[in-house]
């Protein structure tokens, strides 16, 4: 396979799956009482971005901090001033990753998104991908973004670590902590999305969800 080759297939690959994706959530914003086979397509269409992730892994290897390696040993300072790239249409991990990235990292970080195939392009030196396939911070294992952040930063805040539970448990479908917030919270942000906003907007009312829970859950504290 000529140089390239299995880059471009996995980029195929992502396509195909955003289409899939954006067709289940067409479907999903009519399924008003969250039926129980929409649930298990929403595991099926999790499952399926799992195994795309896991295809491409090996191209970690190329990036200038591995997410792997960062577990634990990241630090605020060497990401400070950086701007911080996902994927277009943040959703809920790529929300909460936004919030702990300004609250415990960086009060100034600012946001970028791209599509997919654009993220190859990145500026490491100024750049800092989170949440997309070989991204420096992304899916490890069972852990969603928002797990592998909190680990890399070794952030144990009581409140943060609840959050974590949760966004897990919408991000992953797999019911592994069975939180009781994670509907309502589902749910309102899916309202963000559908309200047609620019990424940034949407971003930063997610930042304000997750910033009004964390002072909530540590209330409760």
């Amino acid at each position: 396979m000529h140089k390239g080759g299995k880059e471009k297939k996995n980029t195929s690959l992502f396509k195909q799956y955003e289409k899939i994706q954006a067709e289940f959530q067409g479907v999903q914003r009519l399924d008003f009482f969250q039926s129980s086979r929409g649930q298990e397509l929403a595991k099926e269409v999790t499952a399926i971005r799992r195994q795309l992730d896991e295809l491409t892994a090996e191209e970690k290897g190329r990036l200038k901090y591995p997410a792997t390696n960062l577990l634990g040993k990241s630090r605020t300072e060497d990401f400070a001033g950086l701007i911080w790239v996902t994927r277009k249409r943040p959703y809920v991990d790529r929300m909460a990753c936004a919030w702990l990235i300004r609250r415990f990292i960086d009060p100034q970080a600012t946001f970028s998104f791209k599509e997919e195939a654009e993220m190859a392009e990145i500026d490491h030196a100024q750049e800092v991908s989170f949440d997309v396939r070989g991204g420096v911070f992304t899916h490890i294992d069972d852990m969603c973004t928002f797990e592998v952040m909190l680990q890399s930063f070794a952030i144990e805040d009581t409140a943060v670590q609840r959050i974590a539970r949760i966004v897990h448990d919408i991000d992953m479908k797999d019911d592994k902590f069975q939180t009781l917030e994670g509907q309502g919270l589902e749910m309102i942000l899916k309202g963000f999305r559908n309200q047609a906003l620019s990424d940034s907007a949407t971003l930063e009312k997610g930042i304000a969800v997750f910033e009004a829970l964390s002072a909530s859950l540590t209330e409760n504290n």
